[in-house]
């Protein structure tokens, strides 16, 4: 017997896809709001021509900020995802050591060049250069796209091995790297159409004093309500289709949330919660007053047990009033 996945009023799924708006786009660059701090802290870092490092809570708009620079200066974005495993060549270039030691054992004259993968950063500093410049490096399918500047985000650097931030200090600061593989003394700058870099951190690990010492530093402090509500409009552009109590309610609500929680909701997560419950109920002027799409809709900003009880447990003595 075929399973059926039903929603809450028993259609199947396939009419539910077509009764539900479609999708937001809660990640356009156009429509991200920068504080006047954080953007007086770009400015400085273009200036100084010094990376940014960012911080702030998961879901405060720190890797969304690369793509709102990139956006308003009409570049590119190259992003790094830094991983616990991550070396200081990760950022710049891998090298295929096992595909190339089969190749060798059908072709003596393989061209080691074609088991390199330029990553972020290095294919920046390639791309900032004329094509004739390192061409002859050029991996096979490598898509060169230059002279041109690029944004390289290094996402969650403190995800790395402690001495990640140390090994890349000089490359950073000068902008170039090597490639020993290929048995070359050449270097890979970009003395012109120099990369922006600009790099996330949650703060669970202390970066060195000296990586921070080359970067201009910003902390994305948690909104106030009403920067919230400017937040939300300016997001979510069918908020225009939302009652000014709609929006009101859930952000009140939502600062409840994070005050009697473990894990306190992002930014990010409201976004997603509002939108969620528009789509439950699409018809509804405010569906923050229908406590069951407030409860079927709670776990986009909820994510841990204990959390979740208590504020069920909130929401059950709420519509017992």
């Amino acid at each position: 017997m075929k399973t059926q996945i039903f929603n809450c009023k028993g259609a199947p799924i396939e009419d539910l896809e077509k009764r539900l708006p479609k999708p937001l786009k809660l990640d356009n660059p156009e429509d991200y709001q920068c504080a006047p701090e954080l953007e007086a802290a770009v400015e400085v870092a273009l200036i100084m021509r010094q990376p940014l490092i960012v911080t702030g809570e998961p879901g405060s708009g720190k890797t969304q900020l690369a793509y709102k620079v990139a956006h308003q200066l009409g570049l590119d974005v190259l992003k790094f995802e830094t991983k616990s495993t991550s070396v200081a060549q990760d950022l710049f270039y891998t090298f295929n050591t096992l595909r190339r030691f089969h190749a060798v054992k059908t072709d003596a004259h393989v061209d080691d060049k074609d088991f390199i993968t330029f990553r972020a950063l290095g294919e920046a500093i390639i791309c900032a250069n004329p094509r004739e410049k390192y061409e002859k490096f050029f991996p096979k399918g490598f898509n060169y796209d230059g002279p041109k500047r690029k944004v390289v985000l290094i996402d969650e650097i403190d995800k790395a091995p402690l001495d990640f931030p140390n090994d890349i200090l000089n490359e950073i600061e000068r902008m170039y790297f090597k490639i020993p593989q290929l048995d070359t003394n050449d270097e890979f700058f970009a003395e012109t159409n120099r990369p922006i870099i600009i790099m996330t951190s949650n703060s669970d690990k202390q970066l060195p004093d000296a990586f921070l010492r080359r970067c201009v530093f910003h902390h994305i402090e948690f909104p106030e309500p009403e920067q919230m509500k400017e937040i939300v409009t300016q997001r979510l552009q069918c908020v225009k289709t939302f009652s000014n109590d709609f929006i009101a309610d859930a952000i009140k609500l939502f600062y409840h949330l994070r005050d009697i929680s473990e894990k306190k909701p992002s930014t990010g997560e409201l976004l997603v919660w509002i939108n969620a419950m528009h789509r439950m109920a699409p018809n509804e002027v405010n569906p923050m007053k229908d406590w069951n799409v407030v409860s079927r809709t709670v776990g986009t900003v909820i994510k841990k047990v204990n959390d979740m009880d208590n504020v069920k447990q909130w929401i059950a003595e709420q519509t017992t009033k």
